[in-house]
């Protein structure tokens, strides 16, 4: 396996990413991953994007603007629009890329990103197929499906979260990074040379613990039959 790293512009920002190629492989298709809600492509991604590589595949794997190794201030700005503002650029710059056949492209996400590749999808996006993972589509019935005291808790940390913008709250250091938004951060007494050993400090969904390795080990379990028609065509 080959691994490649790589940036693109996305609204006139940087953004990283990862080209995971396969071996002995000539322009494999490619599928093109992002984290859901707040993380970054260093959490786990690697790890689930390895069993596609094994199969064949190339994969890249992204950070959105304000995320990660991209640039943009404030950091962890989670907006849907932007995030597809990325998507968009990301699969541009992959069309740029020799390696691969970006006519064989698939859009993978979860949660947040689940819904996001849908979105992309249903707007005719030329790509040959979505994985959407437990896809987040519609904010009003998450909320219709919280208890009244959690709507209210995340009300308040929405209303702190604006306040904040308007200069009231300082959360940041001055640089605008946090440890926590640094790939490869490591716990005190980890091996930093260690796969997996990035830990997130701040609330996380999809980073919750034990969260992500279940998800790999469900991958494991269940081989990748639906995607060998894509692997197999070249319409």
């Amino acid at each position: 396996m080959q691994t490649i790293e790589t940036t693109f512009e996305s609204q006139g920002l940087r953004c990283a990413g990862t080209l995971m190629l396969p071996a002995n492989t000539v322009n494999p298709p490619v599928i093109v991953m992002a984290h859901g809600f707040a993380c970054v492509r260093a959490m786990n991604l690697p790890d689930l994007a390895e069993r596609f590589v094994a199969a064949g595949y190339a994969t890249f794997l992204f950070d959105y603007r304000n995320f990660g190794d991209s640039e943009g201030l404030p950091r962890h700005w989670v907006d849907p629009k932007r995030h597809q503002q990325d998507w968009l650029a990301a699969i541009q710059h992959l069309r740029t890329l020799p390696q691969i056949d970006t006519g064989r492209m698939v859009l993978w996400g979860t949660s947040l990103s689940g819904g996001h590749v849908l979105t992309l999808a249903s707007q005719g996006i030329a790509v040959q197929a979505v994985i959407a993972q437990f896809p987040h589509v519609s904010g009003l019935a998450t909320l219709a499906r919280l208890h009244p005291l959690t709507a209210l808790k995340l009300t308040a940390a929405g209303l702190l979260d604006d306040v904040g913008e308007q200069g009231s709250v300082t959360s940041l250091p001055e640089d605008g990074l946090l440890q926590s938004d640094t790939p490869g951060a490591q716990d005190s007494g980890a091996d930093p040379g260690a796969r997996g050993s990035y830990r997130c400090r701040d609330t996380c969904i999809c980073g919750a613990e034990g969260g992500d390795e279940n998800f790999a080990r469900r991958v494991r379990a269940h081989p990748l039959q639906p995607l060998r028609a894509v692997r197999g065509s070249r319409t």
